[in-house]
């Protein structure tokens, strides 16, 4: 499979790789939707906990927990997707889509 990927924002979440399209929206919640988006828009660096914290979380009274959540179950759903396996990490500088 290639690493090139097609993503269209407008009207929902697609993404397309060596000519398979996957509607993000139809399969995850829009907590999960909006996880990716922000992974997806920073993939040429690290996205700080703090940071996705703020942008997803900002009035939660537990964000870590919401946020180690909602990444385990982000890898989860993206696994199915062939295109999508590990590609969700996590190193000293943030969580990035790779």
């Amino acid at each position: 499979m290639s690493e090139t990927y097609y993503v269209k924002t407008f009207g929902g979440l697609e993404i397309t790789n060596d000519n398979v399209t996957v509607n993000i929206v139809e399969l995850f919640g829009k907590q999960l939707v909006n996880l990716l988006q922000v992974l997806l828009f920073h993939s040429e660096k690290p996205v700080q906990k703090d940071e996705l914290i703020d942008i997803l979380w900002p009035e939660s009274k537990n964000p870590s927990s919401a946020l180690k959540f909602s990444i385990f179950r982000l890898r989860s759903e993206l696994n199915e997707i062939d295109f999508f396996k590990d590609k969700v990490t996590f190193n000293k500088k943030g969580y990035r889509h790779l």
